[in-house]
């Protein structure tokens, strides 16, 4: 006999050997009783309230994210809003990218609104149709996600917009000096 054939013999004895190990412990479970489905099933509820535990968890720390996310937003458009100012006051048309800007504050409010609205985890888990709740929340979570990466967007635009508008009026004066990061010295 080859190799192979020892191989495949002894791999078919283990899984004959295997399934009658499984019908004796089904055979000797049915014969306990209850007591062990009893534990059974006090395992399987603490197992379940471990993972409605987690996904409460796991939800909590999405929301707090997107709250530090929208924190960031609201604190660049301010930054641009007083950069914007600053520019303009130099003569730099700004109309553009403050209209982009706007549009960016409004898709960081619509997330805000998102995040009022949503569906908890909690009430999720504890109602009738979990399953259909989670659908719910999911697809709060997308809208929340597409508001986020609108407003991201709407703020790279808008950065891109006013260097353009610095670029072309590069003749006038100070306007290279409104686009650094550097303070600037007043002179008495």
């Amino acid at each position: 006999m080859t190799l192979h054939k020892h191989i495949a013999q002894s791999v078919g004895y283990a899984l004959l050997a295997l399934s009658l190990l499984y019908t004796a412990n089904a055979f000797a479970q049915s014969e306990t009783g209850t007591a062990q489905s009893e534990a059974r099933q006090a395992a399987k509820v603490a197992l379940s309230e471990k993972i409605q535990e987690r996904i409460i968890n796991l939800n909590e720390n999405v929301v707090n994210r997107v709250r530090a996310a929208i924190s960031r937003f609201e604190n660049i458009s301010g930054r641009i809003d007083s950069r914007m100012a600053k520019l303009e006051s130099q003569g730099v048309d700004t109309h553009i990218a403050a209209e982009r800007l706007l549009e960016a504050k409004g898709h960081i409010a619509d997330v805000n609104e998102y995040l009022t609205n949503l569906s908890s985890a909690r009430t999720a888990i504890s109602s009738d149709n979990p399953k259909e709740a989670f659908t719910q929340v999911r697809t709060e979570m997308q809208q929340i996600k597409t508001s986020l990466r609108s407003a991201h967007t709407a703020l790279k635009d808008t950065v891109t917009l006013l260097k353009e508008a610095v670029q072309t009026t590069e003749g006038t004066q100070g306007v290279s000096d409104a686009v650094t990061n550097a303070p600037q010295e007043t002179t008495e």
